[in-house]
């Protein structure tokens, strides 16, 4: 599993962590929001509408749940903790790496950027 190799680049670690965090809201929102509340736009007047839930991001599945609150009932809520215990066990390797690397990064950039002191040149 690519998350727990440890020898790799600060974007390739980036982009680990972004698909990780696309994934994981891609399957709580399956699974605890679904379309329950598309229904009623994508599927009225025999599908006349059905292009607004393909190209307008109010009626996306997976931006749904910004623009329409949903009650969540206590088995999503159990689903959502579980997941994101899930995310945390596998994104923490990951991150702390992340930070390691940008903080060598912007260490060396510091040490790159000083400027000798008169007392060093003379």
């Amino acid at each position: 599993m690519r998350v727990h190799v440890h020898v790799r680049g600060l974007a390739s670690n980036a982009l680990t962590l972004g698909a990780l965090v696309l994934s994981s809201w891609v399957g709580i929102n399956g699974a605890v929001f679904d379309q329950n509340t598309l229904g009623d736009v994508c599927l009225s007047n025999n599908l006349a509408r059905e292009f607004w839930c393909h190209y307008l991001p109010q009626y996306s599945v997976l931006w749904r749940p910004f623009f329409v609150v949903e009650p969540l009932t206590w088995k999503n809520v159990l689903f959502i903790i579980y997941a994101v215990m899930v995310f945390t066990y596998l994104a923490y390797p990951l991150v702390r790496e992340l930070l390691q690397q940008l903080a060598d990064r912007a260490g060396a950039l510091l040490a790159s950027t000083t400027r000798p002191s008169l007392r060093d040149v003379l």
